[in-house]
């Protein structure tokens, strides 16, 4: 009797949860709907207007039973990247063309890199004939120098990471900018980037980072958090900056739209396989998950290209994030410069990028 009144109460709460559920996700698809309304009534590029209306037939016609409540489109998120929900599957490639345009430089490698590089892969052309690289440990991320506790953290992951403290070092005395790497476990990600700013730290890089051998479901289940918790770190950055500032004169909502372009980035390492993504508020419509870098993380050495490629991908993330940091330093210093709300004004100082658009 006390099981099935125990199982009764259970199907309750569960159906209760999933109406909960259901009801956010409409109103986040709906919200999605009408900012592509609005954007395209206040006017922007054909081509731009090509994908509001597209995006916005799509979600329209979208089956909201069908999408779990982890899918990214459930927290408002157009998820180009990886697809895990059926939404961007239903676009038009043109579409989708569109959604994933990004700059990223073309590196080139100094003499001295080459140098260097011609070094590395001479050690082990040195072994012999019958060397083969298939015997040779791994590159793993020295132990007497870190302790990742359960991690077992690709240097080469460090490296680029390690890149970022470098970038921001460069732009100004290091007590104002620098740059710290925390782990962390649980809902939080296993790894992130924070950029400290006048003693303010600001949340820059989200990253899960999985064993060399994960469990099959891992993949997608991290790339479902990883999105979360971009999409919560855009907003509490977007908030925090401009927490009792007057929005609405003309040159606030410029630095704002300003401020909506410049994503949040999420790194995903599965075995060896790097993703790096970035969510941004695409025209001030939706959360845009696009792709900025995917690349193999060589394990060990075969031949001189699989190392070459490897470093030129990295460098491609480290000057696009360089890009992004600085933007994201000097649309801050201008926003700081806003006036203030007074009187009572302070009462109604709490926004989101909703009550904004």
């Amino acid at each position: 009797m006390f099981s099935g009144a125990y199982q009764a109460k259970k199907r309750r709460r569960e159906e209760q949860e999933r109406q909960q559920n259901q009801e956010i996700i409409r109103k986040n698809i709906a919200k999605i709907i009408d900012n592509c309304i609005n954007a395209v009534n206040a006017g922007c590029s054909m081509k731009v207007e090509g994908v509001l209306n597209e995006v916005r037939g799509c979600l329209e016609q979208l089956d909201l039973i069908s999408i779990d409540s982890g899918d990214p489109i459930a927290s408002g998120i157009i998820d180009i990247s990886e697809g895990v929900d059926s939404v961007a599957d239903k676009l038009l490639v043109e579409t989708k063309q569109v959604l994933e345009e990004i700059e990223l430089s073309e590196p080139e490698f100094s003499e001295k890199t080459i140098t260097m590089l011609d070094e590395f892969i001479n050690t082990y052309e040195l072994l012999g004939p019958n060397f083969d690289p298939a015997l040779v440990n791994p590159i793993t991320f020295p132990r007497d120098e870190n302790n990742l506790g359960e991690h077992r953290v690709l240097l080469t992951t460090f490296d680029l990471l390690e890149g970022l403290r470098k970038i921001v070092e460069g732009k100004g005395s290091q007590a104002r900018k620098e740059l710290m790497r925390s782990i962390h476990s649980g809902d939080r990600p296993d790894l992130q980037v924070l950029l400290m700013l006048d003693l303010d730290k600001w949340e820059l890089v989200f990253t899960e980072i999985s064993r060399l051998d994960p469990r099959a479901d891992k993949q997608s289940n991290d790339w479902k958090k990883l999105n979360r918790l971009c999409k919560d770190g855009f907003d509490a950055r977007f908030n925090k900056l401009i927490k009792k500032k007057v929005v609405n004169a003309d040159e606030a909502k410029c630095l704002i739209n300003e401020l909506l372009q410049i994503p949040f980035i999420g790194i995903q390492v599965i075995s060896n396989h790097m993703l790096v993504f970035g969510i941004d508020f695409y025209n001030n419509s939706f959360y845009r998950s696009f792709r900025i870098c995917e690349y193999t993380i060589p394990l060990r050495v075969s031949d001189r290209q699989v190392v070459e490629n490897f470093l030129k991908s990295s460098l491609k993330v480290k000057c696009y994030l360089e890009k992004i940091v600085n933007n994201f330093v000097q649309i801050k210093d201008r926003i700081d410069r806003l006036p203030n709300m007074v009187g009572n004004e302070r009462s109604g100082s709490s926004m989101s990028i909703s009550t904004i658009f």
